[in-house]
């Protein structure tokens, strides 16, 4: 049996201990109230992140729907208009009556179409697409075909040429087609912001109407210089559609814009039913941005600091400006070159000012809408940052894009 005097010693032994050990429980029991409270904040705020960025992917999802939905319309509207079917019919009389004259080119056209090329348009190419062009390139665009020499001489490398062509079938045809279109056109292209609106014939695929009247005005979607292109894709597949049914051709750099990215909207236009010709128009990347970056205003629709809304192709590019060019050059260069893209993608970037087609995005997110699901994920973006993501797939015909909306983990996630 113990003393008292041992209890008297176990006892002040044990207290302590009994102390030591109901402050250890405490002190684990509030860092577990801690982190379970930590815990719980952290998935309160990525739970409402995710849902905010769900909301602006919905929104962004429902007005690129709507804007492509509206193109669709805007171009049936036009396409049947009595006036328009009347003046494609006044071109293609005129294209099958000039082919007929053996006298449609002098030797001073050809020259002075082959100095507009190696001259005016070589110059701007190089300033704007940011690259060389050489000889074998330009000799290649020449058109050898003497009815787009002779269209080309007369609306592209000198308008004024027109008022001096003295030609019966050139005023029958031509001059009271483009007279009767030109207002009319150049209204529809303004209200909606198009690039161009062209109108193309269907025997031999000529581009007989154009409001900018680049190189491609007058040559052949099927054989011309421009027939292997995203544009004349869109116009053949156009010939054979259904009365009504819009062809759209995704982005691609398009040699008579600049190589500047171009998509297109063709239409087939019936006179009765007729196939008569297609009408089509090059559609903006600027609606697209406006769009897509709230007019540069992101804050405003939930996205923060650091939040964008973009699209991605099929080919896993960009089809929008990436907010991080638009507000922080520098620092998106930067991080665009340590995630690998390669050098001259980046040189490119940096001398176009733009990431639309050449931006890659190939992430857990992109994979996963490109394979048709919709969700929610964190994982790194194309510059290798952590972010909140949610994504789906688009649902515009002929289109393969999916719309992403997201915005860095470690702003989300900010008490």
């Amino acid at each position: 049996m113990t003393t008292e005097n041992q209890k008297q010693r176990f006892g002040l032994t044990l207290g302590p201990q009994l102390a030591a050990i109901s402050i250890v429980i405490s002190l684990a029991a509030v860092s577990f109230a801690a982190v379970l409270a930590g815990y719980s904040s952290n998935e309160a705020l990525k739970r409402a992140a995710f849902e905010r960025l769900t909301a602006v992917r919905e929104l962004k999802a429902q007005q690129i729907e709507d804007y492509f939905s509206q193109v669709e319309n805007e171009l049936n509207f036009i396409a049947a208009e009595a006036s328009l079917k009347e003046n494609l019919q006044k071109l293609r009389s005129g294209i099958s009556s000039l082919q007929t004259s053996d006298t449609l080119v002098t030797p001073e056209a050809n020259e002075n179409l082959k100095q507009y090329y190696f001259g005016s348009f070589l110059e701007r190419y190089e300033a704007e697409a940011g690259s060389k062009a050489d000889d074998a390139m330009i000799d290649f665009l020449l058109p050898q075909d003497p009815l787009t020499i002779l269209l080309q001489n007369l609306y592209v490398f000198d308008p004024q040429e027109v008022n001096e062509f003295n030609n019966v079938l050139f005023e029958i045809y031509f001059e009271s087609a483009f007279s009767d279109l030109e207002q009319s056109l150049k209204e529809f292209q303004n209200r909606f912001g198009f690039y161009d609106v062209f109108l193309i014939e269907p025997n031999d695929g000529r581009i007989v109407y154009s409001v900018e009247r680049e190189i491609d005005f007058g040559t052949s979607v099927f054989d011309g210089p421009h027939s292997n292109t995203n544009f004349a894709r869109a116009v053949t597949t156009a010939m054979a559609a259904d009365p009504g049914q819009v062809i759209f051709a995704d982005f691609e750099p398009y040699i008579p814009s600049y190589d500047a990215p171009a998509a297109f909207a063709a239409l087939p236009v019936y006179d009765g039913p007729t196939p008569i010709g297609v009408l089509a128009v090059q559609l903006p990347l600027s609606g697209i941005n406006a769009i897509m970056t709230s007019n540069e205003a992101w804050g405003d629709v939930g996205l923060g600091e650091s939040g964008e809304a973009y699209l991605v192709g099929r080919d896993q590019l960009l089809r929008n400006q990436s907010r991080f060019l638009i507000e922080d050059r520098e620092e998106y260069l930067k991080l665009i070159g340590q995630v690998g893209l390669s050098s001259s993608i980046i040189d490119q970037i940096e001398r176009t000012n733009s990431s639309v087609g050449l931006q890659e995005v190939d992430t857990v997110g992109t994979r996963a809408a490109l394979s048709g699901s919709t969700g929610t994920e964190i994982f790194p973006d194309y510059r290798n940052v952590e972010v909140l993501s949610s994504y789906r797939p688009l649902k515009l015909a002929g289109l393969d894009w999916v719309i992403m909306s997201e915005i860095d983990r470690e702003e989300a996630l900010r008490d």
